[in-house]
């Protein structure tokens, strides 16, 4: 009787733990990243004639700061503009991975 006890006791505490172990976290939409992202990227210090194009690869340190990793382009005023508005910005997106590394593309459209 008290081995049944013992086995019902042990199978109630694994089925708890998978249940809270299989609950997913309430995170935000990943287009709510990209978004305060362009937010930030909205208004350039220099001026361009032609469209430009980048690729921003990124990660985030501990404090949800945003840390560039590489700015893939041919324009140095973009190039340096998005490393300035970019590097150590807070964000407030709670999807971010601190160490995951994510690839943007980034555009700037100039009317």
């Amino acid at each position: 009787m008290r081995t049944i006890k013992n086995l019902m006791l042990i199978v109630g505490i694994t089925f708890s733990s998978v249940l809270f172990a299989s609950a997913s976290p309430k995170t935000d939409d990943p287009s709510n990243l990209r978004e305060e992202i362009f937010e930030i990227l909205k208004r350039p210090n220099f001026e361009s004639k032609q469209n430009l194009e980048a690729i921003v690869t990124i990660t985030f340190n501990r404090n949800k700061e945003i840390v560039v990793l590489s700015v893939e382009t041919d324009n140095v005023y973009f190039k340096n503009f998005i490393k300035q508005k970019l590097n150590y910005t807070k964000v407030s997106n709670s999807i971010v991975i601190e160490k995951d590394r994510y690839i943007i593309p980034v555009k700037l459209t100039m009317n």
